[in-house]
């Protein structure tokens, strides 16, 4: 798979969150192939460690990162 676009820790945090704008743009791109940087992933990772439920929250970021 080609990478086109390298994901910035805002917009997969706003994915995360369900911005709709965000959503729409990410899949619309998806194609050309999305890559997220081992710095942006930690900084997810940082945020889901910290939040309420980390078991919760870590099932999105999943699912994100296998798209």
């Amino acid at each position: 798979m080609n990478v086109s676009y390298l994901v910035d820790t805002d917009w997969a945090i706003d994915y995360l969150n369900g911005q709709d704008r965000t959503r729409k743009r990410l899949e619309e791109i998806e194609e050309s192939g999305l890559a997220l940087s081992i710095i942006s992933l930690a900084e997810v990772y940082e945020g889901i460690y910290y939040s309420k439920d980390p078991k919760e929250m870590r099932k999105p970021c999943l699912i994100f990162c296998k798209t």
